[in-house]
């Protein structure tokens, strides 16, 4: 049943994460994101890999963040029951660029190692907050 659906007897809000990043983030999963994977091989002074060319970006949006949507979803008006949104930050970061932020941040001097681009990879990746 869509979300649609269930609006007509309950408030139903969608909200689409993207790249959600924060403190305490595991970085030894096989679902680890990007962002606690390079900064924990940096910290250890390790080879951090990027896929591709590092020009592909995403939308990085901090937890806090995201609980706040969670948050003005539960108060929401009704009016809005039914759509979806996208919790995000609404700029797009390389992977490159993020890296050598990381970098800078952590005083590392390593450079990335780049390997071959993921199959199915999206290439770009922002979403519209106008919602």
């Amino acid at each position: 049943m869509t979300a649609k659906k269930y609006a007509d007897f309950i408030d139903v809000y969608g909200l689409r994460y993207f790249n959600v990043y924060g403190k305490r983030q595991r970085h030894d999963s096989s679902y680890s994101a990007v962002i606690p994977n390079f900064a924990s091989k940096l910290i250890k002074g390790e080879q951090v890999r990027i896929n591709g060319d590092g020009l592909q970006t995403r939308d990085f949006v901090y937890v806090d963040d995201v609980v706040q949507a969670n948050l003005k979803a539960c108060i929401a008006d009704s009016r809005f029951s039914g759509d979806t949104f996208n919790i995000a930050s609404g700029k797009e970061t390389s992977v490159k660029e993020l890296y050598y932020v990381l970098e800078g941040m952590l005083g590392s001097e390593k450079e990335p190692v780049y390997g071959p681009a993921v199959k199915g990879d999206i290439r770009f990746s922002c979403a519209d907050i106008s919602k």
